[in-house]
């Protein structure tokens, strides 16, 4: 599933990974965060997949993964979180 994947030093390709500051699709991404929209949930950034420095933002992945909106409707672990707020 989508995932925005937080990484190190405002670096989004080459920054030490901090899954511990992942964060789901849906969820807004603050300026001075850096990292990747992981949209096929595969835990690496692929050459299709944007990354954002500290110094921009997606807003959320959902606006830059077209295929988001429509998985999250089948997504466990999104309806977990979301139940579990």
């Amino acid at each position: 599933a989508c995932m925005w994947r937080q990484t190190a030093n405002c670096n989004a390709t080459h920054g030490e990974r901090e899954p511990d500051r992942d964060r789901l699709c849906s969820e807004n991404v603050p300026l001075g965060n850096s990292g990747f929209c992981d949209c096929n949930g595969d835990n690496q950034k692929n050459s299709d997949e944007l990354g954002y420095g500290c110094q921009s933002t997606p807003g959320n992945c959902e606006t830059v993964c077209p295929q988001a909106l429509q998985d999250r409707r089948y997504d466990l672990k999104w309806l977990l979180w979301q139940l579990h707020r």
